[in-house]
């Protein structure tokens, strides 16, 4: 190719013009530039050609196209550059876990080969999913067909019912149904369930209120967790009761304490798990400098479950002076955070989610923040 400019009379803009000219005039082949080699024919090519991982100095992957492998399903080997390889060639046969090729001269970085597959799997329900490798239209086999299509997740194509992808809770094992249940209730067990587990807590304690002598009342406690599992169904229902939130302290001349979150049950006919309630923070009736009350204690521990737990306690209301305070923040738990703790002047915070406790009050107008009822999560397995 020549240049489509005139050649310039300045003698060095001549000279860069020249050598320019010379550029693009010359004649570049794939043996000259290796990174742009894509194939060679032979092992024996492929032994010459060094790749690069950037591209830069070689290809970072290359096919032999002279040679097919039964294993390839009929396509030619493809072969992938590993820098700093020093294994020994083995002439691409896997004998050692990777195909290995060594280019002549190179004392680090070896061809290795990449293993090609059918273009389809098809898998069988019942027996278990599992895919030997990368697939460009895998096929699973239901009461209704799934095809998926590589980087775009699954779509329904199926005539039959839809199938119905389900969570494996251990070999043999299904979830049929989870239930999320936040009041009393008896609920009729799922038809085929012969394994279940469950998350609980109990209800959050109340915050303390504040007396017209006082400052800062406690936090209420989060209710007690637990979780537990069973292999005994009950012939109809489950029993579940959930606990109640504690009930905000009241504030001024007739000051209470925050009340105790309510227990959370769940019971098969056999047994019963349990997990407690949080008892309330202590409403603050002084001013004194330095003088605290306590916050709701966490807890009992659980019961049958297959882990049980208490709850966090509630903070302590503390006078900083005579005229500042903090008061306790309500306890936190796994399906909730406690009420914030508050300054002079402020009513309780009450708690979010499920089995928090409610922050103390500090100003007689207003009370302290209530609790959250608990909460139980069921899943029934088949």
């Amino acid at each position: 190719m020549k240049l489509p400019y005139k050649r310039p009379s300045d003698p060095e803009l001549a000279q860069l013009y020249d050598a320019i000219n010379e550029v693009a005039q010359a004649q570049v082949t794939t043996s000259e530039a290796p990174g742009l080699i894509t194939a060679v024919p032979t092992f024996a090519e492929l032994r010459k050609t060094p790749g690069d991982v950037t591209g830069a100095a070689g290809p970072p992957a290359i096919t032999v196209s002279g040679i097919k492998a039964p294993g390839d399903n009929g396509a030619a080997m493809t072969f992938a550059w590993k820098p700093g390889d020093a294994r020994d060639d083995n002439n691409g046969d896997n004998s050692t876990g990777d195909g290995i090729v060594a280019v002549v001269g190179i004392d680090r970085g070896r061809w290795t080969r990449a293993q090609a597959v059918a273009s389809v799997q098809t898998l069988t329900a019942g027996t278990g999913i599992s895919l030997t490798g990368p697939a460009a239209t895998p096929t699973i086999s239901n009461t209704g067909v799934i095809s998926a299509t590589a980087g775009t997740g699954l779509t329904n194509s199926g005539t039959a019912t839809a199938p119905v992808f389900n969570v494996t809770a251990a070999p043999g094992k299904t979830l049929i149904r989870r239930s999320v249940i936040t009041g009393n209730t008896t609920l009729g067990k799922a038809t085929g369930t012969t394994f279940a587990t469950w998350r609980m807590v109990g209800g959050g304690g109340g915050g303390g209120g504040c007396g017209t002598t006082g400052l800062a009342g406690g936090g209420g406690s989060a209710g007690g967790y637990a979780e537990g599992s069973t292999a005994t169904i009950p012939s109809a229902s489950w029993s579940i009761a959930i606990g109640a939130a504690g009930t905000a302290g009241v504030s001024g001349a007739s000051q209470t304490d925050g009340g105790a979150g309510g227990n959370t049950t769940i019971s098969n006919g056999t047994t019963t798990t349990t997990a407690f309630g949080g008892p309330g923070g202590v409403a603050s009736t002084s001013t004194t400098q330095g003088v605290s009350v306590a916050g709701g204690a966490a807890p009992a521990v659980s019961t049958n479950g297959d882990v049980n737990s208490s709850g966090e306690p509630g903070g302590r209301g503390i006078n900083l002076t005579t005229t500042a305070c903090v008061t306790g923040q309500g306890g936190s738990g796994p399906f909730g955070a406690g009420g914030r703790s508050k300054s002079v002047g402020s009513a309780g915070d009450t708690g979010i989610g499920y089995g928090a406790g409610g922050s103390g009050a500090s100003v007689s107008s207003s009370n302290g923040g209530a609790g959250t009822a608990g909460i139980l999560i069921l899943e029934e397995w088949g």
